[in-house]
């Protein structure tokens, strides 16, 4: 029944150029789809270490499947946490 508050800043890490112009077009939707992966998580398993690169993790499967393109979503590296 605790309310918490988050916020993060995130930086994605990717091998093409190609990809960031389907990211860039894609971006409300990838929003979404983070906005909606975070509010599922409880406090407790994104507080340790291990939490936060599972959702990092999670992240970039998401952009992953919504880039769809199999060669290009492949390119989505890492999602690079800037604050938390």
């Amino acid at each position: 029944g605790e309310r918490h508050y988050l916020q993060v800043e995130i930086s994605l890490k990717v091998d093409q150029t190609e990809v960031v112009g389907i990211i860039k077009e894609k971006m409300p939707e990838i929003r979404n789809k983070i906005l909606l992966l975070l509010s599922s998580k409880r406090a407790s398993e994104i507080f340790n270490l291990e939490g936060k690169q599972q959702l990092g993790k999670s992240i970039v499967e998401e952009i992953q499947l919504i880039v769809g393109d199999e060669d290009l979503s492949e390119d989505v590296k890492e999602a690079l946490f800037i604050s938390f």
